[in-house]
């Protein structure tokens, strides 16, 4: 095979294994963000390199059926969705099992949460809904096992089915006053929800809605008609507060309140004994009917209220004061976001500089804020630590070196060193030996001696009497 054949061969090999390294860097480009539509005039974009779910756009969101979200194949890796502010209705399943991320905040141009929206995100701690919501569908946030708190805004009409059923790590629940109806099974199964502050413009409950909730007390307010079947059944209930609006309650509504023994101690209504008999009470409520029932006057009634504090606020979210009327009477207002209360900290060491990175003194982190709240000061670098390299004496007869000085911890010359002159024999004993390096020394040899005058021959003769012609001369001009 020839030279110019085998570089041939050559170039070709090169230029293909750039094209397939090109190709590799586009794919990755590419894996890295993917992107696409999800409805007229909304796209998404998941980054790859940080797991983040961005949603951006004006309009609607599409809907989507089981498992079929074009980024649900990330499901188990998207640790942050971000929804921008424009998004007017989140699409169904459209979160359907994003296990990862914790926290969501609903931005306030949205009005419609759409059936199964956020169902099993068995991962989300934290939900914040905008002010311009209306509606939250269907098992919306069913099976969120971990979230802790919802408040539900002022605007929304309707929660729908089984909104937030088998929410077990919910504890407290705020709902709006403008909240007309909550349908069946909304907050059933949450098993650790102890407090619900209910709104005032509530009409109907829905069947099953708080079953099985550790409710221990529950204040109903004005405007409330219908309570369904079973929608308090198996909870913990004490003391119950019913407004002079109820017309009736339905089978089991208040059935087996099993921390009591099956029975509600105290029954707070507004109205006498004759508007009771008006209410039609199904059957299974014996607790409800069994209770001490204390009747209390419609009108002329001025509310004196002390205020509680039922969840403080932290540095990441906000907190509920209650205020409490000696008739039952209850309303909630927003504690807002409190930066000094880091109630999820960690004490962090200290850590040294060196001459490559700066150090930082101990300090205190807060792990919901994300930040240093004490300490943790920075340091400044530290000094090289140096040790000699390459030192060299010098001889007789060889130059020597100062020497480098390097650091042992980042590695890099910090001195350079400098060359020093041989030192050259030393006969002081004119034995024909150097002193130093004991090596033998020439000895410089002695002039030769101009030969006499009677013993040159007569060539000889004839060049000195030139040489000396020529020095007389020199001499006489010098």
């Amino acid at each position: 095979m020839t030279k110019k054949k085998t570089r041939r061969i050559l170039a070709s090999t090169l230029a293909v294994l750039l094209l397939l390294l090109t190709l590799s860097v586009s794919f990755v480009g590419f894996a890295a963000n993917e992107t696409g539509s999800c409805g007229s005039g909304l796209t998404w974009m998941y980054n790859d390199a940080t797991k983040t779910l961005t949603i951006s756009g004006n309009g609607a969101m599409n809907d989507y059926s089981y498992r079929s979200a074009p980024w649900y194949n990330h499901s188990w890796e998207i640790t942050k969705i971000v929804l921008e502010d424009g998004i007017t209705r989140i699409g169904t399943y459209a979160f359907y099992e994003c296990n990862v991320f914790t926290k969501i905040e609903i931005p306030n141009s949205v009005e419609i949460i759409g059936e199964a929206a956020f169902r099993d995100c068995t991962g989300l701690v934290s939900v914040k809904l905008g002010n311009s919501l209306k509606s939250i569908g269907t098992v919306a946030f069913s099976s969120c096992s971990v979230l802790n708190r919802i408040e539900i805004p002022d605007n929304v009409q309707s929660i729908g089915v089984a909104a937030f059923n088998g929410c077990y790590s919910l504890t407290n629940v705020i709902i709006g006053d403008g909240v007309q109806s909550i349908s069946q099974e909304a907050f059933s199964n949450c098993t650790n929800l102890t407090n619900v502050t209910f709104g005032k413009s509530i009409v109907s409950i829905g069947s099953y809605a708080f079953y099985s909730c550790p409710l221990t007390s529950i204040i109903l307010k004005e405007n409330l008609e219908t309570i369904g079947t079973y929608a308090f059944s198996s909870c913990n209930l004490n003391s119950v507060t019913l407004p002079h609006s109820l017309e009736s309650v339905g089978v089991g509504a208040f059935y087996w309140q099993s921390g009591n023994g099956n029975a509600i101690a105290h029954v707070y209504y507004y109205g006498n004994e004759a508007d009771k008999a008006e209410i039609i009470i199904g059957n299974e409520n014996g607790a409800l009917l069994d209770a001490q029932w204390h009747y209390l006057p419609i009108e002329d009634h001025t509310h004196s209220y002390t205020s509680t504090v039922t969840q403080a606020a932290t540095c990441t979210e906000t907190g509920v004061r209650t205020f409490t009327c000696s008739c039952g009477e209850t309303y909630t207002e927003v504690i807002p976001v409190d930066n000094s209360n880091h109630v999820n900290t960690k004490n962090v060491a200290a850590t040294a500089s060196t001459c490559t990175a700066k150090g930082y003194t101990a300090g205190v982190y807060c792990n919901d804020c994300k930040k240093y709240i004490s300490g943790h000061n920075e340091r400044p670098l530290a000094a090289h630590q140096t040790e000699l390299r390459n030192a060299q004496e010098p001889t007789c007869i060889m130059a020597g070196y100062t020497g480098d000085y390097y650091c042992t911890v980042c590695k890099q010359l910090i001195k350079e060193g400098e060359y020093i002159d041989e030192l050259g024999h030393v006969d002081k004993n004119t034995d024909g030996k150097c002193d130093r390096c004991n090596l033998t020394v020439n000895p410089t040899p002695e002039p030769k001696p101009e030969p006499e005058e009677e013993n040159l021959n007569f060539f000889e003769r004839i060049l000195k009497i030139i040489k000396d012609f020529f020095d007389r001369i020199l001499h006489m001009f010098g």
